[in-house]
């Protein structure tokens, strides 16, 4: 089995105050339930999952009822309140080599983790701080074993498709992405502050959906 060309978005991920509350916000808003999810017991938080085209969108949340992780979660999850609301928090690009690839050279070299999931494995990028770079803008960069069946890829197809990740940001971040080549995948302009917004679509109906961080 061959892996999908690199670069490439592999997800989105919003962040929300309680699984519960995201899923069933997400499910409302795009009309359809998850089509998959589970635990993360290294970092102790779980998520539910829906795909959207070749890539997939992740609702992820502090798991009450896994152990602490001895560390600050990812995706800046400690600061967040239970009731806090689902936002679009930031992205995720997968690359070859998320260690010394150019991405993580043009990007600044995050510590990067080995995680797992029941059969699935994978490599991604995580500060030890738990923040996150650039308000989100900046990507994580996640690496899958090349037969891996990536979530984007072997999730059921929902309908869904990914049609735009734009990125605003200062100039000093715009400079940052297009030095990493990651800009080819995003719309990327340069603005004040950093912000995602993303476009997604259903097929059958032409529905539009946009998140915006």
């Amino acid at each position: 089995m061959t892996g999908p060309s690199l670069p490439r978005i592999d997800h989105l991920v919003f962040t929300a105050g309680s699984l519960a509350a995201g899923r069933d916000w997400m499910s409302d808003r795009l009309a359809r339930p998850p089509c998959g999810g589970g635990q993360h017991p290294q970092m102790g938080t779980h998520n539910a999952l829906w795909r959207i085209g070749d890539h997939y969108l992740e609702v992820i949340a502090i798991d009450p009822d896994a152990p602490p992780p001895g560390r600050p979660r990812w995706f800046a999850l400690d600061e967040l309140d239970t009731d806090a609301p689902v936002r679009l928090a930031t992205w995720v690009a997968e690359v070859p080599d998320p260690v010394n690839g150019p991405e993580a050279q043009a990007l600044g070299h995050w510590p990067v983790l080995d995680l797992h999931r029941g059969d699935l494995n994978w490599r991604l990028t995580v500060p030890d701080d738990g923040q996150m770079r650039a308000s989100g803008a900046a990507p994580y960069l996640i690496s899958w074993p090349e037969d891996a069946a990536r979530p984007g890829l072997s999730l059921p197809d929902q309908g869904l498709a990914l049609d735009r990740l734009e990125l605003d940001g200062p100039p000093p971040f715009c400079e940052c992405l297009h030095a990493s080549g990651l800009d080819r995948l995003v719309a990327l302009s340069e603005a004040p502050r950093p912000k995602l917004t993303a476009r997604l679509s259903e097929g059958r109906t032409g529905a539009v959906f946009i998140f915006e961080s």
